[in-house]
This record gives structure tokens, C-alpha cells and sequence, in this order.
């Protein structure tokens, strides 16, 4: 296993493109994968957040990376992400975080719409001390250490409900907090982008 450093992440991320503009506004959606470092540029930290409950939302409750739809003023994915963001834990990315890179867009396992619906993750280094504040939006935002999780420390399995019908999924365990679903597949994709990347400078 390698060790986790701000310029493996920064070599993980080359080469991979926000979606085209057009076909992210018919069926698009963007989160914002916040990294910080220590002084060293490793022991990275993810930030998360819970979001609030509402009665009907399937995400109702669930630990997330800041993030949603986009809107016609956004002029691109990142424009989603950075704004959503400032609407989710009052953090103005464009002033007080880099943006790195994206990963490769991904499909929620569960939605209400028929139409399906494409996250696309931008990742960013924050380059200022950041202090995140849940907004209408989020119960609770914090810091996920990214070495623990990919050490297996935070490996865990949950049992989600949808009306009848009950799943057990993979999850990492967290202060109480549970992150799984789509959250967790875009983290584990990205450490493993990390790892080949590590791999492959040795």
C-alpha cells in the first residue's frame, strides 16, 4: 500500500476531462471531492457532509460529498460543484481551493426519475485553511481521513431500506457516520487511481 501524497493524487488525476457541456446539462450533476493536506502534503482528509431529511428524497439522511444538479447559469462542471458547494458548507472554492482534476462521471444506484442521472466528481486541494459550516442543507459536515480508509480501518457493511425491499452494502464507518452508495464508490475509485499511479512511479 502505498502512501497517500498530494503529487500522487495530482499524477492520478491527468488525462481525465470534464464531460461535455451539453450532455452534462440534460442529465447532469456534480460533486466536489475536497481534499486537504498536512504540512507534508500527505494524511489527506476528504470532506464530507450528512445531509438533512426530507420525507420522500432516497438520499434523505445519507453522508455525501458536497454537490447536486446543475443549473443553466452554470457554465461547467466545476461551475456546478464550486456552487453547490457554497450553498452546502459555505466554502467559496474558486478562492480558497485548487482545482486538481475529475473523475469519471458515475450513475447512482437508486433515483426517482426515469431519466438516468451522471455525477461527475471534481476534485480540488484545498489551498487555504478551510472551516465548512452545514448550511439549510447539511446536519453535519467533517473530515474523513483518506490513509485510514484505505488501510481497510473503516470497512463495514450496511443494510439499506427502500419500501420492502432491504440490501446489505459495503460502507466505511466513521465517527458514526456511514458513507456507501455512490459517495463511497467515487472515494475507492479514486484511491485506486492513486494506487496505479503509485504503482506505476515505483
Amino acid at each position: 500500500m502505498i502512501e497517500l501524497k498530494r503529487d500522487t493524487f495530482r499524477r492520478a488525476l491527468q488525462g481525465v476531462g470534464a464531460p461535455p457541456a451539453p450532455r452534462f446539462y440534460q442529465m447532469g450533476a456534480a460533486v466536489a471531492v475536497v481534499l486537504r493536506f498536512d504540512e507534508q502534503g500527505g494524511d489527506p482528509e476528504v470532506l464530507l457532509m450528512r445531509r438533512v431529511e426530507h420525507k420522500g428524497d432516497p438520499w434523505s439522511g445519507h453522508v455525501s460529498l458536497p454537490g447536486g444538479r446543475a443549473e443553466p447559469q452554470d457554465s461547467s462542471v466545476a461551475a456546478t460543484a464550486t456552487r453547490e458547494t457554497q450553498e452546502e458548507v459555505n466554502l467559496d472554492l474558486r478562492r480558497d481551493a485548487e482545482l486538481v482534476g475529475h473523475l469519471p462521471p458515475t450513475k447512482p444506484m437508486i433515483t426517482l426519475k426515469l431519466r438516468p442521472l451522471h455525477v461527475s466528481p471534481v476534485v480540488y486541494f484545498a489551498t487555504a485553511p478551510l472551516a465548512p459550516r452545514a448550511q439549510d442543507e447539511a446536519q453535519r459536515v467533517f473530515w474523513l481521513p483518506l490513509q485510514q480508509a484505505h488501510a481497510g480501518d473503516l470497512e463495514g457493511r450496511h443494510r439499506y431500506h427502500l419500501g420492502p425491499v432491504s440490501r446489505v452494502f459495503p460502507c466505511w464507518r466513521y465517527e458514526g457516520e456511514v458513507i456507501w452508495g455512490l459517495t463511497l464508490r467515487v472515494l475507492r475509485g479514486l484511491l485506486a487511481r492513486v494506487e496505479r499511479t503509485g504503482d506505476a512511479s515505483i
